[in-house]
């Protein structure tokens, strides 16, 4: 068994990018998946991107849509579970799953374009297909406990750290053991399914766990989003931010995205543009993408990837 030794720390989504996507290249092991799509997997992966000096982890390797990202995770934490507001926004990330499923269930075929326009034109047919329960914003907003209770897990971490920073029970989970798929139109449990935070001399840090990484596409919005996450609890309980660790079970690059992150590894890094408050959010309920500006960041193009559902 060959034993390889990786750094782990960087100072820039882009290092730690490059790291990872040479490391699923490299010695990654050639798998099926539930896509079909065919995937080059490593299982177990971590980096650790240091924010202390107030930057958001933005790959600029690829183009990132980090404000797309940043979106999505606002929308999570308003406790929604409608598609609705992301396609208000023109905002398409989640529509492939559900679409799937409707023309698959239904034998029609429709594109996604005539999809987005039934979730917002028919509230009947938004609730049946436009909809994830339970899944990322209910889970994070209102956890329905076994017995019972709906637990706001994330007002809940907030007061936690506020009043207990040094505590080991700041963690939040949206996994359910009964998870095979989500019920409704995903069909696709949490990639994301929860984290724990770390607050020591005033610096607030945070690890990701996910079950599952879509290097080429999901791992640029998610580091991007927790980076943002990161910012917005510090913020909200009066610490400073230090560093975001992303621990990740199965890290794959699909088979129809190896050209692509093959060009990413050509590419130069660069250091993370820094993340300023114009105005600081005071809680979980007051949330805007107005609340705050990226400066400096610098994109090296655009390399289009299939999404596979």
């Amino acid at each position: 068994m060959m034993i390889h030794n990786f750094p782990t720390a960087f100072t820039s989504a882009d290092e730690a990018y490059h790291y990872t996507v040479s490391r699923v290249l490299n010695l990654g092991q050639d798998r099926g998946d539930r896509t079909g799509t065919g995937t080059r997997a490593v299982f177990g992966h971590n980096v650790e991107i240091d924010l202390s000096g107030g930057t958001l982890p933005v790959v600029s390797l690829k183009k990132t849509r980090y404000q797309d990202a940043i979106a999505e995770l606002i929308w999570m934490l308003s406790g929604s579970n409608s598609l609705v507001p992301l396609i208000e926004q023109g905002i398409h990330i989640w529509t492939d799953w559900p679409l799937k499923a409707y023309n698959l269930e239904t034998g029609e075929n429709i594109g996604r374009d005539e999809f987005e326009a039934r979730v917002l034109a028919d509230p009947e047919f938004a609730e049946k297909w436009g909809t994830i329960a339970p899944c990322y914003g209910t889970e994070m907003r209102s956890f329905e406990s076994s017995g019972g209770a709906v637990i706001d897990q994330f007002q809940q971490l907030v007061d936690e750290i506020k009043s207990n920073g040094e505590s080991r029970r700041l963690i939040w989970s949206l996994w359910r053991p009964e998870f095979v798929t989500v019920k409704g139109g995903t069909g696709l449990p949490p990639c994301h399914f929860g984290g724990a935070v770390n607050v020591t001399n005033g610096e607030l840090s945070i690890k990701l766990r996910l079950r599952s990484s879509d290097v080429g596409l999901g791992w640029p919005y998610n580091v991007a989003q927790y980076g943002y996450l990161l910012h917005l609890l510090a913020a909200l309980t009066d610490n400073k931010p230090g560093m975001l660790v992303v621990d990740i079970d199965d890290c794959h690059i699909y088979q129809n995205h190896i050209d692509g992150m093959t060009e990413v590894l050509e590419r130069e890094c660069r250091t993370d543009p820094k993340f300023i408050w114009k105005r600081k959010p005071t809680s979980l309920d007051d949330l805007s993408l107005d609340d705050f500006e990226v400066v400096g960041y610098e994109p090296q193009g655009f390399i289009k990837l299939p999404v596979a559902v």
